[in-house]
């Protein structure tokens, strides 16, 4: 009871004070009750003395008689609306009580579903952290899978550089076997033809040797015309032997002579650019005459400069010497053209010494 009164406590005090009216009304009620039942009395005794006493009477007992049935008709009037209102009140805590009802189920609904919740987060919880592990444990993975890739990876890269070298050590020994393969067949080839040249040689004495026997009085005469035939014929290979190599030799003689000729050329074209850059030193400082400097420049077939630089001087060269020496050349331009085409050189170094 003390639950339900602290669960409801307006519908509580509604009862309460629906009570107190109904015992109000009860009470109203019989007071009215009891008023209406002395002139009841009253009347009915008047009523019977004046039937005894006096006929008429009879004509008053009507204008009694709404007087003792009034009460009566309030009261039940007052007890249907009370017992329409308690109905009412039933019905609302019946309601209440439903709807509560309602509630309380839909909070242990509610808390059944928070409490799944919170278990499916813990599980949710749980599985993250199981899939960060996994995702941790797979990285780790990864990486040692990357890091045998990469040891992998070098091993290979050294087994191809150790076979690389190994193709290489397997094509140098084959360029020597072949290169001695070449040897031994010219060996042979050379073997070869000394066997025939002595095979041939030994026919040839047999066949004097029995032509000897078989011609002796011929002997002396074809004797010396094979000789005289095989002189003639050493003598014309060893001239044509002799021409062969008079001509290697003067050849040699004259691409000796063509390269002196092509490099007293180029001297004489360097040294030609060299007194152009020479013409054009102009300066302004105190050179000493021990300054020197090697000027590299890149030129067109016209002779114009496209680049120059200094690569190196002695001590006795400062800054400003290099700079002016960079201007000579600028100056120059366009450089001297080679005696020949074949002597034109797009970059070129010499040395400038003003």
């Amino acid at each position: 009871m003390i639950h339900f009164i602290a669960r409801h406590p307006i519908a509580f005090a509604i009862a309460v004070v629906l009570h107190a009216i109904l015992i109000v009304l009860m009470a109203t009620n019989r007071f009215s009750d009891f008023e209406g039942s002395t002139p009841v009395s009253v009347a009915e005794s008047t009523a019977e003395t004046d039937s005894e006493t006096e006929p008429k009477a009879e004509t008053e007992t009507p204008k009694t008689a709404p007087a003792k049935m009034a009460p009566m008709r309030t009261f039940a009037v007052d007890a249907e609306q009370v017992q329409a209102q308690l109905e009412k009140i039933k019905q609302q805590e019946a309601a209440k009580k439903r709807e509560a009802e309602r509630l309380q189920e839909q909070t242990q609904t509610e808390k059944a579903r928070l409490e799944k919740l919170k278990a499916e987060q813990k599980e949710a919880l749980v599985l993250t952290e199981k899939a960060k592990r996994q995702a941790e444990q797979q990285r780790q993975k990864a990486e040692e899978a990357r890091k045998l890739a990469q040891q992998a990876s070098q091993k290979a890269e050294a087994e191809r550089e150790k076979i690389q070298i190994a193709r290489q050590s397997a094509e140098k020994a084959r360029q020597a076997a072949e290169e001695a393969r070449k040897q031994q067949q010219q060996a042979q080839q050379l073997l070869e033809q000394a066997k025939q040249a002595k095979e041939k040689e030994e026919a040839e004495r047999l066949a004097l040797q029995a032509e000897i026997q078989q011609r002796e009085a011929d002997k002396r005469r074809i004797e010396a015309e094979s000789l005289q035939a095989r002189l003639q014929r050493e003598q014309e290979q060893a001239e044509a032997e002799l021409a062969k190599q008079l001509a290697e030799a003067e050849s040699q003689q004259r691409a000796a002579a063509r390269a002196r000729e092509m490099q007293d050329l180029r001297e004489t074209y360097i040294s030609s650019i060299t007194a152009a850059v020479k013409d054009n030193w102009r300066t302004a400082a105190q050179v000493s005459d021990e300054a020197q400097c090697v000027i590299a420049i890149t030129q067109t077939p016209k002779g114009m400069v496209s680049k120059v630089s200094v690569k190196s001087c002695n001590d006795a060269a400062d800054a400003q010497f290099k700079k002016d020496a960079e201007r000579a050349v600028l100056r120059a331009q366009p450089l001297p053209q080679p005696p020949v085409e074949e002597l034109f050189e797009r970059n070129i170094e010499f040395i400038f010494k003003p």
